[in-house]
């Protein structure tokens, strides 16, 4: 986490890290997200990284915007290099950037990241080929032997292309341009991916040998459970692609925090020169003479960003909606999935058998969620009309 500092000096213009100290975000009035000082605009407002992230989420380029509907100016985040330019994955990186302190702030790990595709995808490879290095062999990471691939153009791009792995993460991140998420369920959702994939494999490679032991093929879960426990390969799989995954968000949320640093700081409260070096040559120079909105452009913006937030969350609500259909077909789940969310929760209340109760909470979980994303879509549906009056009655 970067280092915090309360007095900002307006005179550099730089936008300072202030930390959680109890103040209200002026975007969104939160008091659990980690808060900047702007000097991109005169107030004593402080806003949190979470409305910074929205911003750069919600922008076609990647410029970091003041969320101040008043502003919506640079403030002062340098954007950054592509990654593919800058990264050099190895066990002396992660020692400079600190990338193990990531997961000990909950600030961190609880609050929304954002990324590009390309990022994403740049990461896996770069996590993939050092694991592949240090495994020296492709079949162990899900992939097919080396010698098969050796004779192509490029045999590492060819181990990527025939791993159903790599592939089966990476096509979860393909959905838009840039993707948002916080850590934790990002990790949850790979985990969710990861465990589908394991149970594919399973089949394809050991369908029969199940079948004759009485698994029920068509049930994930339990093919899952039988190949973890007779078979070596895929445990071990299951131990690579855990560690990926999580070596992936970790560098996912590193490469958002880097974009969210000011220039005094750095990722994760790094004490070397080396850290330094790093933010400064992964700065891109602004466009010069940014040109400065009028009013009737800027509540253009804004409606333009809340109509953007509402498609956001819209997606988010049919990524929870389709996990309900899910639910619904799998039989310990589907006879509280077909409730309501107001009779499930009475339910919960004198539930006492355990695997139903993880059960029920899991249906829950994705309920509640699925009211949450409804309830934003509103929000943002509603300020959007708001805005877009305002804007007519100005053009008029």
């Amino acid at each position: 986490m970067s280092s915090y500092d309360s007095d900002n000096d307006s005179a550099t213009g730089d936008p300072l890290l202030i930390g959680i100290l109890g103040y209200k975000c002026a975007s969104c009035n939160s008091t659990t997200v980690p808060q900047y000082e702007l000097s991109c605009h005169e107030s004593d407002d402080h806003h949190c990284r979470d409305c910074l992230t929205k911003t750069w989420f919600a922008a076609s380029d990647e410029v970091v915007r003041c969320p101040h509907l008043a502003c919506g100016q640079v403030c002062g985040l340098m954007p950054l290099n592509p990654l593919a330019e800058t990264l050099h994955l190895s066990n002396h990186f992660y020692d400079i950037e600190r990338i193990d302190r990531i997961r000990e702030q909950p600030e961190v790990m609880n609050n929304l990241i954002a990324f590009t595709r390309e990022e994403a995808e740049v990461t896996l490879q770069h996590i993939y080929s050092l694991f592949e290095d240090q495994v020296l062999d492709p079949v162990a990471l899900g992939g097919i032997p080396g010698h098969i691939t050796k004779r192509a153009p490029n045999s590492l791009h060819a181990n990527f292309y025939f791993n159903p792995f790599y592939n089966g993460l990476l096509a979860e991140m393909n959905v838009a341009p840039k993707l948002m998420t916080t850590p934790l369920e990002l990790e949850e959702d790979l985990g969710k991916t990861l465990s589908r994939l394991l149970s594919t494999y399973a089949k394809c490679n050991y369908g029969n040998e199940l079948g004759m032991w009485g698994v029920d093929m068509e049930h994930e879960e339990a093919v899952l459970d039988a190949a973890l426990e007779n078979h070596k390969l895929i445990k071990d799989l299951k131990g690579y692609w855990e560690e990926i995954i999580q070596k992936w968000v970790d560098l996912l949320t590193w490469r958002h925090l880097e974009r969210l640093s000011p220039p005094e700081g750095s990722a994760a409260d790094r004490h070397t020169n080396n850290s330094t070096n790093t933010i400064i040559n992964t700065m891109a120079p602004l466009p010069p003479n940014w040109p400065v909105l009028s009013p009737l452009e800027q509540l253009r913006k804004d409606t333009d960003f809340k109509r953007t937030m509402a498609r956001l969350w819209y997606w988010n609500w049919l990524r929870n909606h389709r996990k309900l259909v899910l639910l619904l077909l799998c039989a310990r789940h589907r006879i509280f999935a077909v409730n309501s969310l107001q009779v499930n929760t009475l339910i919960l209340k004198d539930l006492r058998c355990k695997p139903l109760r993880e059960c029920l909470l899991h249906v829950l979980k994705v309920q509640r969620e699925l009211k949450r994303c409804a309830a934003m879509i509103k929000q943002f549906v509603r300020e959007e009309k708001v805005l877009n009056k305002q804007y007519w009655e100005l053009s008029a």
